[in-house]
């Protein structure tokens, strides 16, 4: 709660025990109440609260006076002497260690939530022994040090209030949030349990068994002890009214005598008209067959039923299913003779539900394993195999250059070049796809940017192919890599030309969106520009919907795809924070859109380099490159353009050099990732030197080893290898023009 003040309000319950506990190791009380606006008298009063400043005050100073580890035995030892009370016993007596967490720490409801307002909980079970808790503190306050020791030592005390050996948590905090990993132990330590429980209550319900035996046993003094009827009879009514689970009996023939009111939170009868039903009016047939089964097992020789504890799919009185397991024993009479069933009914919804989110979070991470597993590979070869396809495109291109060449030399370097560019393609295409390739992101439209790509596309498209854009009445921008972008157009265009070898219609729009209320928990944006790519084509089942974004999953026939174009799309739009959305049915055609998130900043207009323009020059360029073969290449583009060009093989002898004569250098052309001292040091200390010369980083690397916030502004390009002679000279002459 808040007071007036709107600061939050917590119980004195959570640190008066710190009197007692300075009391008894005889330290100053007074010190706790150092700079704490209430008195001892009103602390020690277990109905008053205190503002939430005060609490974080008096934590404070309750971890100078007490050690960490005097602190948080004397927690857990509080925690113990508070679940030994008799209610505390009462209104968990039902609950499982995992109950007991996750009552403590649900989401709004659980008890954290109820009395620590400023916080925020969740709880996940991850398997049968481990939980971990997630606790998130409102921006304008903070975690004390204390609570998070209170809390720690609670969530390592719950199991002892069930029987068992304190649980082992691990605590993690970051920022204005906090885990904890809690791993249980299996091992119940039987003779707490039976202090705790046969003092107070005569009965240990260690598990649902022994559960039902404890009620069978109460049945029967019911039965038999008219003295004791009453006091049996309220015992058991407390317990079954307090119980999220059902408890039930019955006859041999399953004719219910008794049933508790939980009956109406699970299935929706009332505990009187349930009473008066068949195993028909809320099992299906097949239920009801397996229900007898275990009866007629437990009927033949009155042997405990086999198995004595197993799972059914009851009916709702609104018809949905429910899914739940029930725990079965034998019910005697005062002669020992059975008589009937007792048997206890738990709602195991929840875990369903938490087992089929298990198999699809399993099915994520096999999905996101291949994903790292490809990019790792591909990350790793990336750089050499770029290089060498340099090599051999770079090599390719000078050969062309001689006239003296045959037609068939040509027509064989010809397919040389094509070879190399289908290499770069895929490579870069396995590099997208395992979310590693280099991103050189800048503020751009998309109203802008499909225009700049339609001639492509309208080649792309065959003539039986009606192509069509619409660009949306909003103009957001994105802050994007224009070609990554790009190729996510032309890979959607092509799937959706491959879709309609007869003919028919793409239309290209643009559009906004902004995420629904129950959509944001998950997303890291609320507002999303959309690109819609749409055909009239074959359309896609949901199987092959599912399956579409696999690697080298694909319906084309062998040789006509890679399998790799849909991935590459999904990993590009991942990369950019942005998300798909699929629409499809068989004949009916199938849409794209994909959502990237919309910037803060104006963009500036899209640019597409004029490789048209004049690339020669006489400016003298400082090319730094590890790989010779590579460094030959590059120097030949170069000065066959007319550049002046001092080639080096690391960036140590780069800086000697222009050291040496810097006011000679008008552009240093470096690779990024070299032995002694890499392209982004090499820049780094010349700007340090108070040098501008203008730099073009080139390499062969994938992005996650590059650090791309450096490659960013009018005096700083990038190219990425392999690279042809047009591409070197257009950027060179551009950003060299820059400088004008």
């Amino acid at each position: 709660m808040l007071n007036s003040e709107n600061n939050y309000q917590v119980s004195v319950s959570y640190i008066s025990w710190c009197f007692k506990l300075a009391e008894k190791l005889n330290r100053a009380q007074t010190l706790l109440l150092s700079n704490v606006p209430y008195s001892k008298d009103w602390l020690l009063d277990q109905a008053n609260q205190i503002t939430w400043d005060a609490f974080c005050q008096f934590s404070e100073n309750a971890l100078t006076v007490f050690s960490e580890s005097e602190f948080l035995e004397a927690a857990r030892l509080n925690e113990r002497q508070a679940s030994d009370s008799n209610s505390y016993l009462l209104t968990r007596f039902m609950m499982s260690v995992q109950d007991i967490y996750f009552w403590a720490y649900r989401t709004n409801t659980g008890y954290v939530a109820t009395n620590f307002p400023m916080l925020k909980s969740s709880i996940n079970q991850v398997d049968s022994f481990k939980l971990t808790i997630e606790l998130t503190c409102r921006p304008e306050i903070h975690f004390p040090r204390a609570l998070l020791l209170i809390l720690r030592s609670q969530l390592q005390e719950f199991p002892s209030r069930q029987g068992y050996q304190p649980a082992v948590v691990d605590m993690e905090k970051n920022g204005n949030n906090v885990s904890f990993y809690i791993q249980l132990s299996s091992k119940r330590t039987v003779l707490n349990r039976a202090k705790q429980f046969l003092a107070r209550l005569q009965l240990i319900p260690q598990t649902n068994k022994n559960m039902l035996a404890a009620l069978n046993q109460e049945y029967e003094r019911y039965d038999t002890a008219v003295g004791e009827s009453k006091i049996s009879q309220e015992r058991f009514q407390l317990l079954a009214d307090n119980m999220n689970d059902v408890i039930w009996s019955s006859d041999f023939s399953l004719n219910f005598n008794y049933i508790s009111p939980s009956v109406e939170r699970i299935l929706g009868y009332t505990a009187n008209d349930f009473l008066t039903l068949t195993l028909q009016d809320f099992m299906s047939a097949e239920m009801v067959l397996k229900a007898e089964a275990i009866v007629s097992s437990a009927m033949s020789g009155f042997g405990e039923p086999n198995p004595s504890s197993f799972e059914l799919i009851l009916q709702h009185k609104k018809g949905y299913d429910v899914p739940v397991e029930i725990s079965l024993s034998l019910l005697h009479d005062s002669q020992n003779q059975p008589i009937g069933f007792i048997g206890a009914t738990r709602d195991i919804t929840s875990r369903h539900s938490f087992e089929k989110d298990k198999s699809q979070l399993e099915s994520q991470l096999r999905q996101m394993q291949k994903v790292e597993s490809l990019g790792a590979l591909a990350g790793g070869i990336a750089h050499d195999f770029n290089n060498l396809l340099m090599i051999i495109q770079g090599n390719s291109e000078l050969l062309t250059a001689f006239e003296s060449l045959s037609e068939k030399a040509k027509t064989r370097i010809n397919e040389i070049d094509k070879a190399t560019d289908r290499a770069v393609n895929l490579t870069r295409q396995l590099l997208a796809y395992g979310r590693r390739q280099l991103l050189e992101p800048k503020l751009l439209n998309i109203n802008d940017l499909v225009p700049s790509i339609s001639k492509m596309l309208e080649r792309l498209i065959p003539e039986n192919v009606e192509f069509e854009f619409m660009p949306g009445n909003r103009h957001e921008n994105i802050f994007a890599d224009a070609g990554q972008i790009e190729q996510i157009i032309v890979n959607l265009a092509i799937n959706a030309r491959d879709a309609m070898p007869d003919g028919g219609e793409i239309l290209i729009r643009t559009d906004s969106y902004q995420l629904e209320e129950a959509e944001r928990d998950s997303m890291p944006h609320n507002h999303f520009s959309v690109i819609s790519i749409k055909d009239t084509g074959e359309g896609m089942s949901k199987r092959e919907i599912d399956a579409i974004f696999e690697p080298f999953y694909t319906t084309k026939p062998v040789g006509k795809g890679t399998g790799l174009g849909l991935s590459v799309v999904q990993g590009i739009v991942e990369q950019h924070e942005g998300f798909i959305r699929v629409s499809s049915e068989p004949n009916q055609g199938s849409e794209f859109r994909v959502y990237l998130p919309v910037a803060k900043y104006e963009a500036e207009p899209f640019e597409v380099l004029n490789t048209a323009r004049n690339t020669s020059g006489d400016e003298r360029i400082l090319l730094v490159e590890d790989d010779e073969k590579v460094r030959e290449i590059a120097r030949y583009y170069l000065e066959s353009a007319g550049y002046s060009v001092v080639a080096v093989e690391n960036g140590r002898f780069a800086l000697d050099f222009f050291e040496q004569g810097q006011d000679t250098i008008d552009l240093i052309v470096s690779d990024i990732i070299m032995p002694l001292m890499s392209g982004l040091d090499l820049m780094e200390r010349i700007r340090y030197r108070g040098a501008t010369v203008p730099f073009i980083f080139i390499s062969g690397y994938p992005g996650s080893m590059v650090d791309t916030s450096v490659l960013k502004g009018d005096d700083v390009d990038f190219i990425a290898k392999p690279y042809t002679s047009e591409v070197l000279l257009t950027r060179v002459r551009y950003i060299l023009d820059k400088q004008i």
